[in-house]
């Protein structure tokens, strides 16, 4: 931040990565919906929009409204949140209960230490608190439009046959050319991507 001088602060840069994180999603979103209406109503091939660290990650001013009216196009997003308090902290109650009533599907995968969280999953399936509190790392409490919730085994991602194949490919091919490697990551560092960014403007 030193590097932008006295007049860029930390909060300015905060704030115009929002605006940037608010422009691309405008964008992204409408040029989905344009494709869409082109194709008679609905994309082509299914489209999923994964957003990581949603509660935290920059408020997406649209995105209440975005999910009432994407799946229509064939679109539908994945919001992965630490906690329901995390959501309600960036998007205030209204809003993020305007999220919540527009997933059609939630996965609880457990939260210890969080209260609110693991007493509305409670709420949800109709089980003591404690047990959600208590709920351990090989379960998820699955809730989806239409069923009853219930409680599953998660799926062992790290021991699936393609995601082993894919780690061996890519490990194999960072070890051939470490120095290249390195030079990527320095050339194209996302931190540096986005301030070149914050600089244009």
């Amino acid at each position: 931040v030193a590097g932008f001088g006295p007049s860029f602060s930390a909060s300015t840069i905060i704030l115009r990565n929002f605006k940037i994180s608010n422009l691309f999603f405008g964008d992204l979103i409408h040029n989905l919906i344009e494709q869409s209406e082109a194709n008679g109503g609905t994309l082509t091939h299914k489209t999923r929009l994964i957003i990581d660290d949603f509660g935290v990650g920059g408020v997406i001013e649209s995105i209440p409204e975005a999910l009432s009216f994407v799946r229509e196009a064939g679109i539908s997003m994945c919001l992965l949140c630490q906690s329901i308090s995390q959501l309600n902290t960036s998007y205030s109650t209204p809003k993020a209960t305007t999220i919540k009533n527009n997933c059609d599907n939630l996965v609880f995968i457990g939260a210890p230490n969080d209260l609110d969280t693991a007493n509305e999953m409670a709420l949800r399936i109709n089980k003591p608190l404690t047990e959600m509190l208590v709920l351990d790392s090989n379960h998820a409490l699955v809730c989806r439009r239409g069923h009853s919730p219930v409680i599953v085994n998660r799926y062992k991602t790290l021991e699936d046959v393609l995601y082993i194949e894919v780690t061996n490919c890519y490990n194999k091919m960072t070890s051939i050319d470490k120095p290249h490697v390195r030079n990527i990551r320095k050339d194209f560092s996302p931190i540096n991507r986005v301030l070149e960014s914050i600089q244009e403007l």
